[in-house]
């Protein structure tokens, strides 16, 4: 295996917001470091946040600048102007300090049609990676990158059907997302962190993410209402549509519990939960899913393809857009089998750390990245 020296890692948001991207990237670079590989150099740009030899802000316009948002109004979006103004301050940077790097792994689309343009200008002509974890079919993203990394089993197979049929020659990996364990750094019991955050009754369902309706919080709300009052429905994150939390007040009283922490302390979260539910009908990936499982929960997602290749099992996979489909998965196993939550989670927990650790990924990030 050919080493090669130097690989910029990018990430427009990283320090600013947290998606999945910034997730995703941080974890990756915090992990490669720790790998402490010899005769290879990882250097990490980001939009903002703090500097040191490793790390390097670029100080480029926001997506809530003005004059981003100016631009928008003609073309674009935020998010694509936010890409644009970063991938050519990053370009500029490397012509004036006469930085070469082997490989550039980037995960904004915008930022890798950017560099792919302009990497004439580039000393080296470095490789790039898109690492594609959102909803574009190929023809969209194929200028993109020179090498593509999918964390979607759906869209690898998109992308290796598209590229065969074009007669197209770009390297593709399938490397799902991974997260670092966090189970052992809980300082108190389940029975703690219920009380502190007001949960009082016997069984809890968990959903993580932007409280909206493309999340499918809404059913969630109104399938929790179907089970019986043993349950509290607790649901973390950012409130995008703010009459979802009032309908889960009316409908669930006190057994509707909204939280939003800092991203520190979304174990203690997991730790209260007997059951995770994801209801999104579309994911790139979905990366609380395997937070979930890292937990040690039972897992329920919407039938798909992408979810059923994520839990390695298809009787968890449920069409979530049919009424009933899981208040009434839920009861079933309650009555005809309910040691299965139990166990499920402790088969959840093993399928997590031998599919979606560090341990479990490392080699295939170490091949994206390190050979020729």
């Amino acid at each position: 295996m050919k080493k090669i020296k130097e690989i910029a890692i990018l990430c427009a948001g990283l320090d600013d917001v947290m998606r999945g991207y910034e997730t995703h990237t941080r974890l990756l670079f915090n992990s490669l470091l720790k790998e402490n590989i010899e005769g290879i150099e990882f250097k990490l740009y980001k939009r903002t946040g703090k500097k040191n030899k490793i790390e390097k802000p670029l100080h480029t316009f926001s997506r809530d600048s003005k004059i981003v948002r100016f631009l928008a109004k003609f073309r674009g979006t935020n998010f694509y102007w936010e890409s644009l103004f970063f991938s050519l301050k990053f370009i500029f940077h490397t012509l004036i300090r006469f930085k070469k790097f082997d490989k550039i792994l980037v995960i904004e689309p915008m930022v890798g049609r950017t560099l792919l343009v302009f990497k004439f200008l580039m000393k080296g002509k470095p490789t790039i990676i898109l690492t594609h974890g959102v909803s574009m079919e190929p023809k969209e993203y194929i200028q993109m990158g020179d090498v593509f990394h999918q964390v979607s089993i759906e869209n690898y197979k998109k992308q290796v059907s598209y590229f065969k049929e074009n007669k197209i020659n770009k390297e593709t990996f399938l490397i799902p997302h991974f997260i670092n364990d966090t189970s052992d750094n809980l300082k108190q019991t389940k029975e703690e962190l219920r009380n502190k955050f007001g949960i009082q009754t016997k069984k809890v369902l968990l959903s993580v993410g932007v409280i909206n309706r493309s999340k499918n919080m809404e059913y969630i709300i109104r399938e929790t209402n179907k089970l019986s009052k043993d349950w509290t429905l607790v649901l973390c994150g950012k409130i995008g549509e703010s009459d979802l939390i009032k309908l889960g007040k009316e409908l669930l009283g006190k057994r509707f519990i909204h939280l939003f922490v800092n991203r520190n302390d979304i174990p203690e979260v997991y730790a209260v939960a007997d059951l995770f539910v994801l209801a999104s009908i579309q994911e790139g990936f979905g990366i609380v899913s395997i937070e979930a499982m890292s937990a040690g929960l039972p897992v329920i997602l919407h039938d798909k393809e992408l979810f059923r290749w994520i839990l390695k099992d298809d009787t968890v996979c449920i069409d979530m857009t049919k009424e009933n489909a899981l208040s009434s998965f839920i009861n079933n196993k309650l009555i005809n089998n309910p040691n299965w939550f139990k166990e499920k989670g402790i088969s959840n927990r093993k399928l997590f750390e031998n599919n979606y650790s560090w341990t479990a990924v490392k080699k295939e990030y170490l091949n994206l990245l390190l050979t020729k």
